[in-house]
């Protein structure tokens, strides 16, 4: 059950680490002017965070049923 969670844990660092680093990629390749640029970037910050959002909940959920399932097992 730990491994399944530093798994858990582990995919979702990576994958927030991806994010950030498409953003900054995309930035430098693809750059705008002014306003634009300030209106994209914040456009792929709240998606991002929308996407940290989502994550954190399902890792929430799987730790929730993973420390359900250890009390379970100790009760018995």
């Amino acid at each position: 059950m730990s491994n399944d969670r530093n798994s858990i844990l582990e995919t979702a660092l990576i994958f927030a680490v991806g994010v950030a680093a498409g953003c900054v990629v995309g930035i430098l390749f693809a750059p705008e002017r002014g306003k634009k640029t300030r209106h994209n970037i914040q456009k792929e910050i709240d998606k991002a965070g929308e996407m940290v959002k989502d994550n954190f909940e399902k890792i929430s959920k799987e730790a929730g049923k993973g420390i359900e399932a250890m009390a379970g097992h100790f009760k018995s």
